[in-house]
């Protein structure tokens, strides 16, 4: 039944994909030109760190999704291998899922009234 879901909905799925590619390239982007430069330059030393490990991390993140991207640029690909499909697409989504939580809880609590 997933495979028949997969099929039926594949262009849709890619479609997707290259949204969120799209919307995370620019999210990132602004991050990059905007947030960080502000936080690499606080005053306080621990902002700063806790800044420059978020962006090592993203880095890190950024590239596992660009071959994720990659890998199933197509529909045809998607469905020559659903199940690794969706396997791949759980893990990519977590681990960004994980990391919003992650600035959210930890790095735009930190920020939270202090002058950037």
């Amino acid at each position: 039944l997933a495979d028949s879901n997969l099929a039926l909905n594949a262009s849709r799925i890619r479609s997707l994909l290259s949204r969120l590619a799209a919307d995370l390239s620019v999210h990132l982007y602004l991050e990059d030109k905007e947030l960080y430069p502000a936080i690499l330059s606080h005053a306080d030393p621990a902002v700063r760190a806790k800044g420059s490990a978020y962006m090592e991390e993203m880095g890190g993140l950024m590239a596992t999704f660009k071959l994720f991207i990659a890998k199933y640029h197509s529909t045809e690909l998607i469905l020559a291998v659903p199940l690794t499909f969706v396997q791949d697409t759980e893990s990519i989504l977590q681990a960004l899922t994980q990391r919003i939580a992650a600035e959210e809880t930890e790095l735009f609590m930190m920020l939270e009234g202090l002058p950037i």
